[in-house]
């Protein structure tokens, strides 16, 4: 909301623009900054909230919230919690052994059906080319 304020996309009166940032630096207080780039990353929005704020210590406490989570280190990994995913083989040695046995039939299958479309294909073009 805004944002949309500050694009000039709604023309809300000074008290709710004033409520409005007031509402988003306790957020921010309470909660701490989730920093998207629709806040964090929008200098113009967090100077216009600040700007809003009644008082000039609550505009310094939220810019000093937002820039501890912006100038934040990045600490090293973190331990994972939780289970330790074990490798799972799925094989069937049955449905291997069948194959290997049956493979002289799948082949002769799949040639006789390849046959089949083939002479489809051919007979659907001998039919047009007498018309």
């Amino acid at each position: 909301m805004l944002e949309t304020i500050r694009k000039g996309y709604w023309q809300a009166d000074n008290s709710t623009r004033k409520e409005l940032a007031q509402l988003h630096a306790e957020l921010i207080k309470k909660h701490g900054a989730g920093c998207s780039t629709f806040v964090c990353d929008n200098g113009k929005l967090r100077e216009m909230i600040a700007a809003l704020l009644e008082n000039q210590p609550a505009a310094q406490e939220y810019r000093l919230h937002l820039s501890r989570v912006r100038n934040a280190s990045v600490s090293g990994p973190r331990p994972a919690k939780g289970m330790k995913l074990k490798k799972q083989e799925c094989s069937r040695p049955e449905l291997n052994q069948l194959l290997k046995e049956n493979i002289t039939a799948l082949a002769v299958i799949g040639g006789i059906i390849l046959f089949i479309v083939l002479s489809v294909i051919a007979g659907t073009r001998k039919g047009t080319g007498k018309s």
